[in-house]
């Protein structure tokens, strides 16, 4: 049934009393939380991909990170992490989403470090006594080495090596004392592509090749797919398997002109709607401009749709407009209006508009990251109100929302741009690693404690 149901999702078919969500996930409340990732905050000095992307440079030498820092030690989140959920608790905050370093756990292929998955135990447990519901993603764009020598995401083998880490890592975690319950496979995997395989001066492997870049959705699409089987085999019924998925506004820059809308709309399938569709049908079909199209079917675990719900990621709106050039298309940023500290435009309606586009395929949702570098920390307390705005409009409107986790609680290391871009409600100095705590995350308290207070009476009068 669920099958059928997702079908109709994408054919635009919710009817005859059809209900579109593949199922409801029991809550008891809306979650308030902050995000962060492993090798963004934990300092880590194990061979990664990433570490080794931090350490080179460009063929004309200059460097793969733009401030020449690394993330040897960044906030030193792995020592440091019950003081960064005391901060979150004080503030009001229910849940906090973490990721899982790969490259700890599997060092090497087949070889399992379960100290550093013990630690990883602690750290949840410390998260649940302070309050604070666990979201724990699997994968959130590093790769040990050993798996990025062998052509890493684009390697035959990703999708049941990836798959054979989530149970493992799900098996341990899942299970008292941790007792998680919600896991996502991939961060952003049409990000990890385009800044990858599109873009080559952002992330490893620091490629502009369409065809690569197709084969590489692919083979994020088929690990998650493995993954979801193997977790779902492990007969744990509590656990939820989510994604989180990356969803950018695009506008065409003519609104007038028919090549702009075109290219809009297939830029937006590519990176908005080609991988939802390959997770809930196993129909895998990628492709880009300029390359090769990835075309193949994938039995779905029980022939259903491989997802419990569907984390949202959001950082704006870009506009498309046709090019000549690679990859097929050019984005950009408006000329007017406020930008954060690394010129992306802040949008008002950009995350409801991003969460109302992504409901269409009936699955619950949460926010699971949008943010903004703000160094002065002059913008963000106005960002704050409106991605509440955002939720209450999407909440009236009867949207299956269950959660908002901000990006990020701290600074960190903000990946090809290095420690300069400062996105956290808490300030750190890169030092001492002190915590001092910015405007805004009062400000985040406040607005928690009055949407609690606003949906606590509106239960009573409807009672």
């Amino acid at each position: 049934m669920r099958f059928l149901v997702a079908m109709t999702m994408i054919l635009g078919l919710c009817f005859l009393g059809l209900k579109c969500a593949p199922g409801k996930i029991g809550k008891p409340g809306f979650f308030f939380g902050a995000s962060n990732a492993a090798f963004q905050v934990e300092g880590s000095s194990i061979d990664s991909d990433w570490r080794e992307w931090t350490r080179t440079v460009y063929p004309d030498g200059t460097p793969h990170i733009s401030d020449k820092s690394n993330a040897e030690l960044a906030t030193d989140f792995w020592n440091r992490y019950d003081e960064d959920f005391r901060i979150a608790k004080e503030a009001g905050l229910n849940a906090f989403r973490v990721s899982i370093a790969w490259e700890r756990i599997e060092p090497a292929p087949g070889v399992w470090d379960e100290k550093a998955l013990d630690h990883y135990v602690k750290m949840i447990v410390a998260m649940r006594r302070r309050g604070l519901e666990p979201f724990v993603t699997l994968h959130h764009y590093v790769l040990p080495l050993w798996v990025s020598s062998e052509g890493g995401v684009t390697w035959k083998e990703f999708p049941s090596r990836f798959g054979e880490f989530s149970r493992h890592v799900v098996g341990r975690l899942s299970k008292p004392p941790a007792n998680v319950i919600y896991f996502m496979t991939i961060n952003e995997p049409t990000i990890l592509v385009r800044f990858g395989y599109l873009d080559d001066h952002k992330f490893p492997p620091g490629i502009n090749d369409a065809s690569a870049a197709s084969r590489a959705l692919a083979g994020l699409a088929k690990a998650h797919i493995e993954a979801y089987r193997q977790i779902k085999d492990l007969g744990i019924k509590s656990v939820k398997v989510g994604l989180a998925h990356n969803w950018q506004v695009f506008e065409p820059l003519d609104k007038d002109s028919v090549s702009d809308q075109a290219i809009a709309q297939k830029v937006d399938r590519i990176f908005n709607r080609a991988f939802m569709e390959a997770i809930m049908t196993g129909d895998i079909n990628f492709s880009m401009p300029f390359g090769e199209t990835v075309s193949e079917k994938v039995e779905l675990p029980d022939n259903e749709p491989a997802l419990d719900y569907l984390g949202i990621q959001n950082y704006g709106r870009s506009y498309v407009t046709l090019s000549e050039k690679r990859p097929g298309y050019a984005l950009s940023e408006s000329i007017s209006g406020p930008k954060n500290d690394l010129g992306w435009d802040l949008v008002p309606d950009a995350l409801y508009l991003a969460v109302k586009q992504s409901a269409d395929y009936g699955f619950p949702i949460i926010i699971t990251e949008t943010g903004l570098a703000d160094r002065e920390d002059s913008f963000r307390p106005k960002y704050l109100k409106w991605n509440f705005d955002a939720i209450r409009r999407l909440l009236a409107e009867k949207t299956d929302l269950f959660g908002y986790i901000h990006w990020s609680l701290t600074d960190n290391f903000e990946w090809a741009f290095g420690l300069e871009p400062r996105f956290g409600l808490v300030e750190i100095d890169y030092r001492t690693l002190e915590r001092r705590t910015r405007p805004s995350l009062s400000t985040y308290a406040a607005l928690i404690k009055q949407f609690r207070e606003d949906f606590s009476q509106s239960d009573k009068d409807r009672r």
